[in-house]
């Protein structure tokens, strides 16, 4: 439980801690790389930690110190023994590990527990096999996943996803670049694009959106990561929402052909200022973000194809709009109801209580501020990371105290406590 009172005068001109998935793909690349690298700004973050101590179980040498972890590739014993990891939740980083592993001749098990164990992993394991891996999984295509000592790897290989899937591209990606490859990687529509970059992919968004994935040798580094995203997001919601607020965000990543609220924030007569800067690891980008008060106001409607270049940011924009001004009417997001919690129904009950009027869809919802938030109401976080940060912001807001239950524990939440000061 988290009692959360009015926010003011909120000054934040800094980075935060690096995004998770930034620091599992650095890791990734590191691993791969001919010479030593340090990567700093790492999170503190549960599945970040589980990927460095899976590495080192099958033989990299990985030191962390803090928020600094240091890496040598080339300091690499391979374990004679049969290993057995358990990745609990962590599913990303179970999916980046299976890529390396594959490609370093170990002989293991790799477990996980509940959802994640219930999740299909068999799509990720199907097309590994066309690059020559030696992986199986279970009967029902979930986990345990095996994997057996295998140096021989199929010729260049062309794989036509099914369905766009972040979690499987990356995969992919990662064992491509250590089976040395050439590997084309056809997607129906783009999915989130993060290591792309990072392993340097020559992209085509423009026709069919295919990958093409070249072996590289590559050199180490050292790099600071970008900001988490997802807090600098919620941070430039509350800059949005408040001219009282001095916030200026650095080194938040810019992806490429990314689509996140911040895209259609102009549509709602929103303002903010950016400055693009360089970021030292390949082709990625980062900026300087200052959010800019503006009279928040209009209709937005969001059809299938903006849910699905949205995805989760739909929640941190009806929280912008809910608490700023005007409304959103969201359509076709049918998938919102099988997250960690029901995304529709959270947002559609929490946000009564509060008094902002909303209408609830098969497929969808409907937002609107007719009003300041009113607070002193119990609110469920329904342990969702996203329902539990957008309530954090909204609760900030409301015109007095409110209580939040079953908040998400992850570090971003934590991370977003600490900077707004709220006392737990």
């Amino acid at each position: 439980m988290l009692v959360i009172y009015p926010l003011n005068n909120l000054t934040f001109k800094s980075n935060t801690i690096g995004d998770s998935v930034f620091a599992q793909n650095a890791i990734a690349l590191a691993c791969l790389s001919t010479t030593e690298s340090i990567i700093t700004n790492v999170p503190d973050d549960h599945d970040t930690d589980l990927l460095i101590k899976s590495l080192i179980r099958i033989g990299f040498c990985i030191l962390r110190e803090s928020d600094k972890i240091l890496i040598n590739p080339l300091a690499k014993d391979i374990p004679n023994e049969k290993f057995s990891i358990n990745f609990e939740n962590a599913g990303y980083a179970m999916r980046i590990f299976i890529a390396i592993a594959q490609s370093q001749n170990v002989n293991g098990i790799i477990e996980s527990e509940f959802p994640l164990s219930k999740r299909n992993i068999e799509r990720t394991v199907i097309p590994l096999r066309e690059l020559g891996c030696e992986i199986i999984c279970s009967e029902r295509g979930t986990s345990p996943v095996r994997i057996f000592p295998n140096s021989n790897y199929n010729t260049d290989v062309i794989i036509d996803l099914p369905i766009p899937n972040f979690y499987l591209k990356s995969s992919l990606i990662i064992a491509s670049s250590y089976s040395g490859l050439n590997t084309e990687i056809i997607e129906p529509y783009p999915s989130r694009s993060i290591t792309e970059y990072f392993f340097d992919c020559n992209l085509d968004f423009n026709k069919s959106y295919h990958i093409n994935v070249k072996p590289n040798v590559y050199n180490g580094f050292n790099a600071e990561l970008p900001s988490d995203t997802l807090i600098c997001d919620c941070l430039t919601i509350l800059g949005l929402l408040s001219n009282k607020n001095n916030i200026e965000l650095y080194n938040r990543s810019c992806l490429f052909k990314e689509t996140t609220f911040l895209n259609y924030i102009p549509k709602i007569n929103a303002r903010f200022g950016l400055i693009h800067n360089n970021c030292n690891i390949n082709y990625l980008k980062s900026e300087t973000l200052i959010p800019v008060y503006s009279n928040i106001s209009g209709k937005l409607v969001l059809n299938c194809d903006d849910v699905k270049n949205l995805g989760s940011s739909i929640v941190l924009l009806s929280t912008l709009i809910g608490a700023g001004g005007g409304e959103i009417i969201v359509k076709g997001a049918i998938d919102m109801r099988q997250q960690t919690c029901d995304r529709i129904l959270a947002i559609v009950n929490n946000y009564e209580m509060l008094g902002i009027e909303t209408e609830e869809f098969e497929d969808g919802f409907r937002v609107k501020n007719i009003g300041s938030l009113k607070g002193g109401c119990e609110l469920n976080c329904y342990n969702d990371l996203y329902i539990t940060l957008s309530q954090i912001i909204l609760c900030s807001l409301a015109d007095s105290h409110c209580t939040l239950i079953n908040l998400n524990d992850d570090y971003r939440v934590k991370t977003l406590i600490d900077i707004l000061q709220i006392k737990e």
